[in-house]
């Protein structure tokens, strides 16, 4: 019997594309979830500053799991439920990682967007996160409140930099061959949609949807037996969810909200 539904989200690529913006239909049927019941949960790689604070109050949203699970914000109150930082050492590494290789750096706080060796090409970063990079600081110390470090370069030094770190206790995510996302030990999106399933509604994280599009979300695709793939994935992430959806600019988390519900009536009408 599943008491709650619960859809864990991601963002870019899912629920809007590169012009950040909801479509009607999508918006509509995240509204008629959450009526139904549902807990619509926002699930990013991204930190809860201006853009995502925007995104779940335009959404109804009061729950965003941030930063690949290095943190959750509450929409409603303004604050952080909970964070899981780097050490100062492992942030020291990664920092010296992007001096030895040139590497552009973007790292975050709750509070500051910190980036060093800041590249024209990758100047687009910053507005998954932010309206302006004005609000960007130039930065290559430590903070002991970092949740989450990301690395761009060349594929080549991206893929020496890998060669380097991956054996140290950290979670690493390739987000593309000139990416790399970096969080804390045991930080990622479905540990933390575990924990908040079972923390917050004492529901069974395998009973919840997740939705997701890309690497990052991966660990939450492969824990929940209601896992959607949008159509704009590739192949290495459609193999992780159980379902298949639209792209995003077709209502692709609609569609799979509609879905969910009817799977999740007829699963509780079933008795199992």
């Amino acid at each position: 019997m599943i008491k709650k539904m619960i859809c864990y989200s991601d963002v870019d690529g899912t629920i809007y594309g590169p012009d950040f913006k909801v479509s009607v239909e999508t918006k509509k049927d995240i509204l008629r979830f959450q009526k139904e019941g549902g807990e619509f949960v926002i699930s990013t790689g991204n930190p809860a500053f201006d853009r995502h604070q925007n995104l779940a109050s335009e959404l109804n949203v009061r729950y965003l799991i941030t930063s690949n699970g290095g943190a959750i914000f509450d929409n409603q109150e303004k604050k952080y439920i909970y964070t899981n930082p780097f050490s100062l050492k492992t942030q020291e590494l990664i920092i010296s990682m992007a001096k030895k290789f040139n590497s552009q750096l973007n790292y975050w706080t709750d509070k500051d967007y910190y980036t060093f060796n800041p590249k024209l090409e990758f100047k687009y970063s910053y507005a998954y996160s932010l309206f302006s990079d004005t609000n960007v600081k130039i930065n290559d110390k430590t903070d002991k409140n970092v949740v989450k470090m990301e690395l761009f370069d060349s594929e080549e030094n991206i893929a020496k930099i890998y060669e380097e770190i991956k054996n140290e206790k950290i979670n690493i995510v390739f987000m593309k061959k000139n990416h790399l996302e970096i969080t804390a030990h045991n930080s990622s999106k479905g540990n933390a949609a575990k924990w908040f399933s079972e923390n917050i509604y004492n529901e069974d994280i395998k009973n919840s949807m997740t939705i997701g599009d890309s690497p990052n979300d991966w660990s939450m695709l492969v824990i929940s037996d209601f896992s959607y793939a949008m159509e704009n994935s590739r192949d290495n992430t459609r193999e992780k969810a159980k379902f298949y959806t639209s792209t995003y600019n077709q209502n692709g988390v609609g569609l799979a909200l509609r879905d969910y519900v009817d799977r999740v009536k007829s699963k509780n009408n079933s008795g199992n």
